[in-house]
């Protein structure tokens, strides 16, 4: 692994943060040690300066006997080695000390922490000046010198933790319970860290992973997915929505690919389609302009007949084009509303009635009992019948049959149309309802764009209607509309 890696970089920076965690521990547990020490100390002997100057004869001027002063200062530090005593006078100047094995560096104290100390009665922790070292602060115990007035003529000031406390101390630190316990401390932190550092490596392996998946993503694998557990964590929801994501990408590129798809197969078929109009008028146009001298009446006549028809069927082509666009669009907004089932279908059977007679073709309603109303977009609606029926007109021959007829049973509505007409073939049958699809049973007098069952069978969804078709070859053909 790389040193620039995440792994690194966190453990690195673990390893600092308790490098220095642990050097600010050590300081502030030496420091608190210290402080209890000084503490206890002090409210231990907080009263040895009292009691060694209620000891000794005090001359009425506030002077005292240095040899008894001595003395009792011996007997006190038989309990407390460590005491050190200077006699001072009403400024705080030192006049004598005792304990001489060094010599003191400052000649003064400063008073304040020893009048604040006289004041509480010693119930407070106060440090004062250690008159051997700079800058060195002690537990102390003091005692004010008085004249037969009243009025303080010096202290007694003791040093309960002197400079043989700093030499104890240094000991203890170099003593080996000491070094036993930094190196309990010690193991303690490096366990914690490998702990640590096996979490970290956890977490930037599963994070490594997803970063492979991705990458692998990114260079067109678009199968790679972040393997998930059960575990709801961060990574475990990175990991789904990465999924979800590429589930996303991958269905919107699908869609994008059938449209692009949809959009070469709409130009092929609407070139196509668009040619043999196009191709019919240019041609009797050109033939009317070269032979307009010597073209008979009666062929003029079937030359504009024709050009009209190839007119019609262009401009039919354009509007199931643009009808197919508008449905096709995700958008499109229904009109619903109850319509009578009943008045709906004789409305269509009275209008094409008229056209079935021209053909010979006998053209039946038939409404069932309990049928009322429906509620649809009546006018996509009716569109999708009249192509239906428009379908079993151009397809059924003359001395035909075709049948329109609604069903009512409980909550469902059937309405069928059925014609004896040449029917589809069985390989058909399944893609009859898809974009530009002509059957076999088309011939030439009877050629479309393909678009009018498309556009059924897109209205029927578009109102969240069943359609199905069952037709036999020569036989007939059925549509049937759930509702």
């Amino acid at each position: 692994m790389k040193r620039k890696s995440l792994f690194w970089k966190i453990s690195i920076l673990l390893s600092s943060i308790l490098f220095v965690l642990s050097i600010c521990y050590i300081f502030i547990t030496a420091y608190f040690a210290e402080s209890f020490y000084l503490e206890a100390s002090q409210q231990a002997h907080g009263n040895v300066a009292n009691n060694i100057l209620d000891r000794i004869k005090i001359n009425p001027t506030g002077t005292i006997n240095m040899d008894q002063l001595e003395m009792y200062y011996e007997s006190a530090k038989v309990l407390n080695p460590s005491l050190e005593m200077y006699h001072l006078d009403g400024n705080g100047h030192i006049l004598s000390y005792y304990n001489q094995k060094d010599s003191i560096v400052k000649s003064s104290i400063e008073m304040k922490p020893l009048l604040d100390f006289i004041n509480c009665k010693g119930t407070e922790f106060i440090l004062g000046e250690n008159p051997r070292r700079q800058n060195c602060f002690k537990a102390f115990s003091v005692a004010p010198i008085h004249d037969n007035l009243g009025k303080v003529q010096g202290y007694i000031y003791v040093i309960i933790a002197s400079k043989d406390f700093e030499s104890m101390t240094q000991f203890l630190m170099s003593s080996n319970m000491l070094k036993i316990g930094a190196l309990i401390f010690l193991c303690t932190l490096l366990i914690a860290l490998a702990f640590s550092l096996l979490l970290i490596k956890s977490f930037t392996t599963k994070l490594h992973g997803i970063a492979e998946t991705v990458k692998s993503y990114s260079k067109g694998n678009k199968d790679a997915r972040v393997s998930t557990g059960n575990n709801i964590d961060e990574f475990n929801t990175l990991s789904v929505a990465f999924n979800e994501m590429a589930d996303t990408i991958n269905h919107n590129v699908k869609e994008l690919q059938s449209v692009d798809e949809l959009r070469r197969e709409l130009i092929a078929n609407v070139s196509h389609d668009l040619r043999t109009p196009i191709s019919i008028i240019k041609g009797y146009v050109e033939t009317l302009i070269i032979k307009q001298d010597n073209i008979k009446p009666e062929q003029r006549e079937q030359y504009l007949d024709r050009i009209m028809q190839g007119s019609n069927n262009l401009s039919n082509l354009v509007e199931q084009l643009f009808e197919y666009s508008k449905l096709e669009s995700a958008k499109y907004n229904l009109n619903k509303k109850e319509v009578n089932i009943e008045d709906l279908l004789i409305d269509l059977h009275n209008k094409y009635d008229i056209l079935a007679k021209k053909k010979s073709i006998e053209f039946s309603c038939q409404v069932g009992d309990n049928c009322s109303t429906i509620d649809v977009d009546e006018s996509l609606f009716t569109r999708a019948m009249q192509n239906l029926i428009d379908n079993a007109l151009k397809f059924t021959p003359e001395d035909g049959k075709i049948g329109l007829s609604v069903n009512c049973q409980d909550d469902i509505t059937t309405i069928s149309v059925t014609d004896n007409g040449s029917g589809i073939a069985k390989n058909e049958v399944k893609t009859i309802f898809n974009r530009f699809q002509k059957a076999k049973r088309h011939n030439d007098a009877n050629q479309g764009a393909g678009l009018g069952l498309a556009i059924v069978k897109k209205i029927i969804e578009i109102h969240n209607f069943k359609i199905d078709v069952q037709s036999i070859e020569n036989q007939g053909t059925t549509f049937t509309i759930t509702i």
